[in-house]
């Protein structure tokens, strides 16, 4: 049996998990969406209609080279919880 010789864990690229304002937060679908929409319609409208539980998935955020909070990944969810938030469901 070879003993690894790395007993150091790796750093991780990733940042602890923090809570944000959703004012603080932008979305920028023509730098990290995979399609032509900015989310999906079908998403959005399950997740308001059925719900969603928030501890399951973060939306994941990045800080851009302007300083601008940016969601990576869950433009879905954001944008559901915008909706949620505009009809006063906070």
């Amino acid at each position: 049996m070879v003993e690894p010789t790395n007993t150091v864990a790796p750093k991780t690229r990733l940042s602890p998990r923090v809570e944000l304002s959703r004012s603080e937060i932008k979305v920028k679908p023509e730098i990290f969406q995979g399609r032509h929409r900015a989310y999906a319609e079908e998403t959005v409208k399950k997740i308001l209609h059925e719900g969603y539980d928030k501890s399951l998935d973060p939306i994941i955020v990045w800080k851009d080279t302007e300083g601008d909070t940016v969601v990576l990944s869950g433009h879905s969810r954001f944008e559901s919880a915008r909706r949620l938030a505009e009809a006063g469901h906070d």
